[in-house]
């Protein structure tokens, strides 16, 4: 009887052994399962394959207009090196960014204005002088919106002095709209001008600066784009473009 006992004892005892270890085991493999994902974590973890196939049709789109455009324009260009610049900003403050092109002419960079979209528009275009490899454009918000900046100091040789241009790019009922200021200093004689070039509506320097303040609507700029002199793409080769602007978006 006694055996017995000891026999059945035996066995309620590793029954309840066995339940304690089940009972282990199941809350230690819950504790090393990973937390459930969300709908929302899982989006944002994924790639928006989406938004990455609009990008791609973008850029085939513009490269395509924009070997259209190169063949109006290349009879025209005076001399360029095929050194392509382009960057994104939103000009007429509508949320979405324009795609601002550029293009080297010589001494000069040629500048045209893309609105982006289901169809790509081309809202107009801006010429600024760029004597040095390097290009800088700043943005300014004043009354009227978006201002786009352009600065252009050309120093001649001996006693001609200097002369400063000065670019302000806007976009008025969907158009591009260029201003300018001119200024020269030579042998000790400066002249200011309300245009692009010498003669053009002569101002004094105080009204120069005023008028400068005043299309600028701030002292600081909200944003530079600064290109290094290697900072530039192959305009004419489609490949080159493709991958600048794959970076960009």
């Amino acid at each position: 009887m006694r055996t017995y006992l000891n026999k059945s004892l035996s066995l309620l005892l590793c029954a309840a052994l066995l339940v304690a270890l089940a009972g282990c085991s199941s809350k230690l493999q819950k504790e090393q399962q990973p937390p459930p994902t969300t709908s929302t974590e899982a989006e944002s973890a994924a790639p928006n394959s989406e938004e990455a196939a609009s990008a791609s049709q973008l850029i085939d789109d513009f490269t395509e207009v924009w070997a259209t455009k190169w063949n109006e324009l290349a009879d025209d260009v005076v001399m360029s090196e095929q050194m392509g610049r382009a960057f994104l900003a939103d000009l007429d403050g509508d949320g979405a960014d324009e795609l601002v092109f550029l293009y080297d002419d010589y001494l000069r960079y040629q500048g045209i204005v893309y609105r982006l979209g289901d169809s790509i528009e081309e809202l107009g275009s801006f010429s600024v002088s760029n004597p040095s490899p390097e290009l800088e454009f700043s943005i300014y918000q004043n009354g009227q919106g978006t201002i786009l900046y352009h600065k252009a100091v050309i120093t001649h040789a001996g006693e001609m002095g200097t002369e400063t241009e000065e670019s302000f790019i806007r976009l008025e009922d969907g158009a591009v709209v260029q201003d300018g200021l001119y200024s020269t200093s030579a042998n000790g004689t400066e002249s200011y001008h309300g245009g692009m070039q010498a003669g053009a509506n002569e101002l004094t320097r105080e009204d120069y600066e005023l008028l400068r303040i005043g299309m600028l609507g701030s002292s600081t700029p909200s944003r530079t784009i600064r290109f290094e002199a290697d900072d530039f793409f192959d305009f004419t080769d489609s490949s080159a473009l493709s991958d600048y602007l794959t970076k960009l978006f």
